[in-house]
């Protein structure tokens, strides 16, 4: 029976071990080998749904001039940045003098931009629709 405790307990250190290290090392060539044309002028949604997890809450960001969403940003613990943006807006008003947009109405309209910084602020990859 001890054996059998041992034996579990060193499988779960070590896929724990590799699960950890895949993330942490590899979140940003694992979304650049994602193809974004393909989420060109599809929701939102649709593309955020396929991207690995662990990143911190989303959070729009506007022009302080004119109230204007500016664009969906959100990054991961290990400094890989994530920035999606929409040219027409179907769903929503881009604009609150308030500065308060509903993200849930912001992830169905369609995807125009998607930008991709890794840690050392490289742009590698990008699209534009």
């Amino acid at each position: 029976m001890k054996k059998i405790i041992y034996l579990i307990f060193i499988a779960a250190f070590l896929f724990n071990g590799k699960a950890i290290s895949q993330t942490n090392a590899s979140v940003y060539d694992t979304i650049c080998k994602i193809d974004f044309s393909y989420y060109m002028n599809k929701p939102v949604d649709s593309f955020l749904r396929i991207l690995p997890t662990g990143y911190y809450p989303l959070q729009l960001f506007g022009h302080l001039k004119n109230n204007r969403i500016y664009f969906l940003g959100f990054d991961y613990p290990d400094g890989t940045e994530v920035i999606i943006k929409v040219k027409k807006y179907r769903f929503m008003n881009p604009t609150d003098p308030n500065r308060i947009w509903d993200i849930d109405m912001y992830k169905k309209e369609d995807v125009f931009f998607i930008n991709v910084i890794s840690n050392d602020g490289k742009f590698k990859c990008k699209v534009a629709g």
